[in-house]
């Protein structure tokens, strides 16, 4: 997972960057921290949201796979929404260390939906 760290003072400024093999925690919403900058895994977010959007169109006639893809989107959504929240709390000075780690999760769901897929259409095939 990689993350990134930056400063919106008076301009883009880049701070810093972190990847981790094993994210730990698989999900985290701390409230008040110490850190200065907020990071951000928006653009992870914006994949996952865009991939929902993708398997929407193959999935919308499996009611279980369906139901399953729009917690999935549900979920990014709620995630994007956070990070934006976030990084308006930085720009107008009242931002206190919120984060939320909820990528790996994502990752894992995603993953689960995706390699589900030729399994229940595989099923489908011989339903009557």
């Amino acid at each position: 997972m990689l993350g990134i760290k930056f400063s919106l003072a008076s301009h883009f400024e880049f701070v810093d960057y972190w990847f981790k093999l094993i994210p730990l925690p698989i999900i985290d919403i701390s409230g008040i921290s110490d850190e200065v900058y907020p990071d951000t895994k928006m653009i992870g977010y914006s994949i996952y949201l865009l991939s929902s959007f993708i398997l929407f169109f193959k999935l919308k006639t499996d009611r279980i796979l369906l139901s399953a893809l729009l917690i999935f989107f549900s979920i990014s959504a709620f995630a994007i929404t956070f990070e934006v929240y976030s990084i308006f709390q930085y720009i107008n000075s009242s931002y206190e260390g919120q984060t939320l780690y909820i990528g790996p999760f994502l990752f894992l769901f995603n993953f689960a939906i995706i390699r589900s897929y030729p399994k229940r259409l595989e099923l489908k095939k011989y339903a009557l």
